[in-house]
């Protein structure tokens, strides 16, 4: 969905792109953000040749500046999903431990 999302966005932006105007797509430098901004590239294109225009659309750029935010774990810096992942594997080891991490019984 979120790809669909990113290609309709880009797709609805190439309506206000003037002929032969420069775009550069920039995004923070993760796996998701440059998917994201794949897309978007995608769709600008595709509505460039739908709107019959003409434009130098450039990237997606990763780029330092927009790197998202990161938090400290027992295993070094991570972005915030990777950390919630780490941290909900180390509750739910120690719930299994408090609960004796018995066969369920159906």
């Amino acid at each position: 969905m979120g790809r669909w999302q990113a290609h309709r966005r880009g797709h609805d932006l190439s309506k206000g792109v003037p002929d032969g105007q420069a775009i550069r797509i920039v995004c923070a430098p993760t796996a998701r953000a440059t998917q994201t901004a794949e897309q978007l590239r995608r769709g600008f294109e595709d509505g460039l040749v739908a709107w019959g225009r003409r434009a130098d659309v450039r990237g997606p750029e990763p780029m330092a500046e927009f790197r998202n935010f990161t938090v400290w774990t027992p295993s070094g810096e991570k972005d915030v999903t990777a950390a919630f992942r780490e941290y909900h594997a180390v509750a739910e080891r120690y719930e299994r431990v408090a609960l004796g991490d018995r066969k369920s019984v159906v």
